[in-house]
């Protein structure tokens, strides 16, 4: 058979949970997602995209929670996904007993956090979570905004010079979150009460979709951080998360459905 490339609509791959179709200013979701009008419609693009890759997923009785609290240790899980590409989750017990967690006295893969060490494991490893203090990691904390604005631009490459640790960390990842535009659907509200409080289900998958949309980077002492590559279309830069574990890309602003609405499908796939 031929070697054909593909791309696989994310409308196909969510599996009746979402139809992903994004308009203007929404998406159309299938009417199995019981709650789908409780999503904000600024965050309803990156829920539906993040659930086409595998991301995030909702629950069995077919509702996604968009503003149940979520904790620390399940966002370590999204944004170990997002890192490593790993949406099946296949590898991450590997990181289950990696040296970087035995500072957490409050994770053990053979405890009540079993399910996560293995997250938490590969992401300590990377250097993309830190604890609450020196020997513990709340893992069933309630994770708050700001934290995960630090897990996520760690992810793709900013904190190198420990600019995220010590007073004043949350106003330094808002800052560097807003100049890449991670909080564009964010900033119409009080944000910063936003991200200093529980961060909801739909906001966390906000924050990680537009985050994957970015250029990673490297960090040098004379030149500071560099993007690893360079912008490409809408769907993403050749350098982000998005593309180089998904290969997520999306198609010209275009008309995209019988009503005749604008807006961008997304894809992602390989060859």
């Amino acid at each position: 058979m031929r070697n054909l490339k593909k791309f696989l609509a994310l409308a196909l791959a969510v599996m009746m949970t979402f139809s992903l179709m994004v308009t203007a200013n929404a998406i159309t979701t299938d009417a199995a997602v019981t709650d789908k009008d409780s999503i904000t419609d600024e965050f309803k693009e990156a829920v539906a995209v993040l659930n086409g890759l595998g991301i995030i997923t909702g629950y069995e009785d077919g509702t996604f929670r968009p503003e149940k609290p979520i904790t620390r240790q399940e966002t370590t899980a999204l944004v170990y996904r997002l890192h490593s590409g790993d949406v099946k989750d296949t590898k991450n017990d590997l990181y289950s007993t990696a040296d970087n967690i035995k500072q957490f006295t409050d994770v053990k893969a053979d405890g009540g956090q079993k399910w996560s060490a293995g997250y938490i494991g590969y992401c300590a490893n990377q250097g993309i979570i830190k604890g609450v203090s020196d020997t513990r990691f709340a893992p069933t904390h309630e994770v708050t905004g700001y934290q995960v604005l630090a897990m996520v631009l760690r992810a793709i490459g900013y904190g190198q010079n420990k600019e995220y640790e010590g007073s004043g960390w949350q106003t330094r990842v808002a800052t560097t979150a807003t100049q890449l535009g991670i909080l564009k659907n964010v900033n119409n509200t009080n944000y910063s009460a936003t991200l200093s409080g529980s961060a909801t289900r739909e906001l966390v998958a906000e924050i990680i979709f537009q985050a994957a949309l970015q250029d990673t980077v490297t960090y040098t002492a004379g030149l500071g951080y560099v993007k690893t590559g360079s912008t490409s279309l809408v769907g993403g830069t050749l350098g982000s998360l998005s593309t180089k574990n998904f290969n997520l890309k999306s198609g010209n602003y275009q008309v995209i459905d019988d009503w005749g609405r604008p807006g961008y499908k997304w894809y992602s796939g390989g060859v």
